[in-house]
């Protein structure tokens, strides 16, 4: 019961009975990795309604997006685990990043001022 929308961004919804009970989104670009532009995958909003935690369900999610990933050509999947999403992970394969993750919430002061930042324009590379 795991079901997959395609696109840039995958869902993978398990259903009980036509409710939603888990799922997981994998979001997938090119990004710059490694020295190297690759397809890369980033999944996040795992999720599993209480009572039905521990059952397998959120590794089916989870699974069906890997194999999405796999299917597309995608060389790596990032995510950021909370502590009880952990384990789950490293079963599945996933490994500890050395990169630390961060975090800015922009409605919280300070922020720049507006005035003081320009963006510059694209260049272009023309030949004559």
């Amino acid at each position: 019961p795991g079901r997959l929308a395609g696109g840039d961004l995958a869902i993978a919804l398990v259903e009980i009975n036509g409710a939603p009970v888990a799922m997981a989104w994998l979001d997938l670009g090119l990004r710059f990795y490694g020295g190297t532009v690759g397809p890369l995958g980033t999944l996040f909003n795992v999720w599993t309604e209480p009572e039905y935690r521990r059952k397998g369900l959120a590794r089916l999610a989870v699974e069906a997006c890997l194999a999405h990933a796999r299917e597309r050509g995608v060389e790596r999947v990032d995510l950021i685990a909370t502590p009880m999403g952990v384990g789950l992970y490293a079963r599945l394969g996933f490994v500890q990043n050395p990169h630390p993750s961060m975090r800015i919430e922009l409605s919280d002061p300070p922020r720049p001022d507006p005035d003081a930042v320009r963006m510059a324009p694209r260049q272009t590379n023309s030949r004559s």
